[in-house]
């Protein structure tokens, strides 16, 4: 899976979210490929991309941090002095 295919599994492991989308996808075409040349018409599928990539930005928004000297404890692990790092937010 892709770094864009990962968000989607937290979407997607609400029933109530897939079916929808699921429903709004299937009822308008036959096949997939009409599905693949038309998919940014899907309102539905395009809000949850939306909505995504605002809670799990493909771009950090956190500054970068060096760790000092000596080193650091960072999340329960040490990082050696100097070391450059960005923490995700969960």
């Amino acid at each position: 899976m892709d770094i864009k295919g990962r968000p989607f599994c937290r979407f997607w492991i609400g029933p109530t979210v897939y079916e929808k989308l699921k429903n709004e996808v299937r009822s308008r075409f036959k096949t997939t490929d009409e599905i693949t040349s038309h998919s940014a018409t899907f309102p539905y599928l395009t809000t949850i991309i939306q909505e995504t990539f605002r809670i799990y930005p493909l771009v950090p928004i956190a500054m970068p941090r060096i760790t000092p000297k000596g080193g650091a404890m960072v999340a329960g692990v040490f990082v050696p002095e100097g070391v450059c790092f960005i923490l995700a937010a969960s």
